[in-house]
């Protein structure tokens, strides 16, 4: 089949739009279909559409399903369709679940947000990885958690470094978090928002007693690291 993949344009080829749509593409290559990836759609001849993101990919679902109404199209709900533009945008995000042949979601909560009428076309598909060639040994002196997302007030980024502070001071978790900042603000707020910071991106915060616990958010090589640690 001759595939078109729509997903929005972004900042950068990392985005989990972006991700996602390369990974899709290589599995249907895989399978033997012929993949064009697209912002938008320009009313070309394809067998099928699959689009990524409801809100953003709205226009191009509602003119391929107009051109093509009896032809497969399959939409992939983003996690901001599931939690803001369902709810901020509904005209054109339920137009364009209404329009899909089969909804896609990565979250097996997606169906608490998903109208009833439109669960049964509904599908999860957990995302996978391969199995890293070598194993890595753990460290003695820490325990990496790792937090993937842009550092962007909807993605909620700033979670699990408040989290760490209800850590006990002996408490060896590191939470690193992968990604740039997106927002400028963003990074001011390291810090958890008391405004006690060094620089634009370190942040310390002591207990009050003035004891060994401290929330510590710093780059990385263009990452946020946050730590229980000693000030």
């Amino acid at each position: 089949m001759k595939i078109i993949l729509i997903t929005p344009p972004g900042p950068s080829t990392r985005t989990g739009n972006a991700v996602t749509a390369l990974r899709w593409a290589h599995i249907l290559r895989q399978l033997g279909h012929c993949v064009i990836i697209a912002a938008d759609y320009g009313d070309k001849p394809f067998d099928a559409m699959v689009a990524i993101h409801a809100w953003r990919s709205a226009e191009a679902v509602r003119r391929f399903k107009i051109r093509y109404p009896e032809r497969p199209l399959i939409l992939q709900l983003s996690g901001t369709d599931i939690y803001h533009y369902i709810n901020d945008e509904p005209a054109p995000t339920l137009r364009s679940m209404e329009l899909a042949d089969s909804l896609v979601a990565l979250n097996s909560l997606a169906w608490r947000v998903v109208p009833k009428k439109f669960r049964k076309k509904l599908r999860v598909i957990f995302q996978s990885a391969d199995k890293p060639s070598t194993l890595r040994q753990p460290s003695r002196r820490r325990i990496d958690v790792c937090v993937i997302g842009h550092l962007r007030d909807v993605k909620d980024p700033l979670r699990a470094a408040q989290a760490a502070r209800l850590l006990p001071s002996s408490s060896r978790i590191r939470i690193v978090h992968v990604r740039p900042r997106l927002q400028p603000p963003m990074g001011r707020r390291s810090d958890g928002g008391d405004g006690r910071q060094s620089s634009l991106f370190l942040a310390r915060r002591c207990s009050a007693g003035g004891g060994p616990r401290a929330v510590v958010a710093e780059p990385c090589n263009g990452s946020v690291v946050a730590q229980r640690g000693r000030c």
